[in-house]
């Protein structure tokens, strides 16, 4: 069917099965590794970068295969990184932290994503300057991330 375009409903219902699909693949048959809970905060410039995007890539270890470290920075600058998308926390042992805020430009075709704003350094795992150690005993709290610019 080169050539053939699909009408508006079959698009959309074509994408709604997609994402059911998707969304029925878990790892419910899989065992879950043991998390334990961390928390942080992070300020750029004196202000939270809310809808930062925060990594944690574990060094010397690995995480279960298909898992992500990541969380989102809130309006308060805090964040909860997880693997398992109902509960935060991530397995024991060490990581280097990324971080990218990528702020919202508008332009001709409406709004879209600009650039990271934050230092590159922050976004390479080779440069970041934050490390962390995940201890299995009770909650982690990052130290303050500060970023200046």
């Amino acid at each position: 069917m080169v050539g053939t375009r699909l009408s508006a409903p079959i698009r959309t219902a074509t994408l709604f099965a997609l994402v059911a699909a998707i969304a029925g693949c878990s790892h419910d048959d899989e065992p879950r590794v043991a998390i334990a809970t961390v928390s942080g905060k992070v300020l750029f410039n004196g202000n939270a970068p809310a809808g930062a995007q925060v990594l944690l890539h574990p060094q010397g270890h690995a995480l279960p295969a298909g898992l992500a470290a990541a969380a989102t920075v809130q309006e308060d600058g805090s964040f909860q990184p997880r693997i398992y998308g109902d509960e935060p926390g991530v397995p024991p042992g060490n990581y280097v932290v990324t971080l990218q805020w990528f702020r919202v430009v508008e332009g001709e075709g409406g709004a879209g994503r600009g650039p990271n704003v934050l230092p590159k350094e922050y976004a390479n795992v080779d440069t970041s300057p934050v490390k962390v150690t995940v201890k299995d005993d009770g909650l982690n709290e990052i130290a303050p991330i500060e970023i200046r610019k």
